[in-house]
């Protein structure tokens, strides 16, 4: 668990936009592992895109790179499972994993879900006052359209309170 206040609105780690399509990128190395790298916004070459974003109303939406930039495995003896970022707009954030993995949907959720579910209790803890609604979006590039609602879903949202979708595109309402 996180030993000191971990910042998850640091600038440092945030890029903000008001585009109404952009992508969400976590690069990976060639043997398909994660890089040292924290996941980033991008704005051309849509096939390269892990996440597909639609701001229609061109809110102003920040993005904080949480894996490798607000929460660092140099900071813990045992790093925590962390989401790659989350999306803030509107008193609205979304926590986003990000997977390029060829899985099932049920593989998909059983790697994911703990990752989101571990940094929203993070991020619960270390703004107890917090007056966002929160969601979650578990993608999957290799399954733009999966849909899981299974019981390990079930129990996200009783856990968590907040709603998960396991889709590649992200709906800011």
């Amino acid at each position: 668990m996180v030993s000191t206040k971990t910042n998850f609105f640091s600038p440092c780690c945030k890029t903000s936009t008001n585009k109404i399509k952009f992508g969400i990128c976590d690069d990976q190395v060639p043997k398909g592992e994660p890089s040292n790298e924290p996941a980033y916004l991008y704005f051309i070459n849509e096939n390269e895109w892990v996440a597909i974003v639609e701001n229609t109303s061109a809110y102003k939406v920040d993005f904080y790179a949480i894996d490798k930039c607000v929460i660092q495995d140099k900071d813990f003896l045992q790093p925590p499972k962390r989401a790659d970022g989350m999306l803030v707009y509107n008193q609205e954030i979304i926590f986003v994993e990000l997977k390029e993995k060829n899985q099932s949907p049920s593989d998909l959720v059983k790697d994911g879900l703990p990752q989101l579910e571990n940094t929203i209790r993070m991020f619960n803890i270390n703004n107890p006052k917090h007056t966002y609604n929160i969601r979650a979006q578990l993608v999957n590039k290799l399954l733009p359209n999966a849909t899981y609602q299974g019981s390990k879903i079930r129990k996200f949202a009783k856990d968590t309170g907040c709603l998960i979708e396991t889709k590649q595109l992200i709906r800011l309402l």
